[in-house]
């Protein structure tokens, strides 16, 4: 056990007593990130079904410009290393294309507008009025101050010390954190091998700003072709005319 949760569940246990630590631990169990997580376990079980699944927390590694397509059509609740079938990847869309938050910080870290100026504020304005939120925040001051200068900071980060795995980057995330903060972000891949984001649109964008020459991503779900390719090669090794694809950043693990 994580001695972290072990302490925390003494200090409830000394202080609230056992119903409290039941409901507590109850609560914890059920969480997004620990419901993630045991679904990301479940997804060992493709070891069975494939020859060469890849250990789901594996990373891959990727030049963000490369990025070229987004897909909100995948389940990011289903746990890392999925397989499945169908044409879920053919849901993708251009991801500079109608992307206004990327758009909105191309103009903050490329063209160098006040942030007051950008498509990205006037978004979170419409959103802050529609909802009454926006990333945790309840004013536009709020949210300049505090979501905005933690993108500066983590921009800065990247242009000094490049891209730092979550677990070791140095800016903290002071607007409200999600359970998905703990990873890189997630993509999936295509049945073509193309690999699309679901996941992290901000680190994306500003680690293309910054010259980052690769970024990490958590692969969530790969195509039932693309991994049935990838035992074909685990199997019999490259056949002739796809030694292209020797290079791609999810074939790494698979010798030939």
């Amino acid at each position: 056990m994580d001695t972290n949760y072990a302490k925390k569940a003494l200090r409830i246990l000394q202080k609230e007593g056992p119903v409290a630590l039941a409901k507590s631990s109850k609560a914890s169990i059920f969480s997004k990130k620990h419901k993630f997580q045991i679904r990301t376990l479940k997804n060992h079980v493709n070891r069975i079904k494939y020859c060469a699944p890849s250990k789901p927390n594996k990373l891959i590694w990727l030049k963000p410009e490369k990025i070229n397509y987004a897909n909100s059509s995948i389940c990011k609740e289903c746990g890392l290393g999925q397989i499945k079938p169908g044409d879920w990847d053919r849901n993708k869309s251009p991801y500079r294309k109608n992307n206004w938050r990327y758009k909105g910080l191309e103009q903050r870290y490329v063209d160098g507008y006040e942030w007051e100026d950008t498509l990205y504020i006037e978004k979170y304005e419409e959103k802050l009025e529609s909802t009454g939120s926006a990333s945790g925040c309840d004013t536009i001051e709020e949210f300049l101050d505090v979501r905005c200068s933690y993108l500066d900071e983590l921009y800065e980060e990247f242009k000094k010390n490049g891209y730092s795995l979550n677990r070791h980057k140095k800016v903290d995330k002071k607007t409200r954190t999600q359970w998905k903060d703990t990873f890189e972000p997630f993509a999936s891949i295509a049945r073509n091998g193309e690999i699309h984001l679901n996941e992290g649109n901000h680190r994306r964008a500003l680690a293309e700003f910054a010259g980052i020459k690769k970024i990490p991503l958590n692969v969530l779900v790969r195509h039932k072709q693309w991994q049935e390719l990838r035992d074909e090669v685990y199997n019999n090794g490259l056949s002739k005319g796809r030694e292209g694809i020797n290079d791609h950043p999810d074939f790494n693990d698979i010798p030939n």
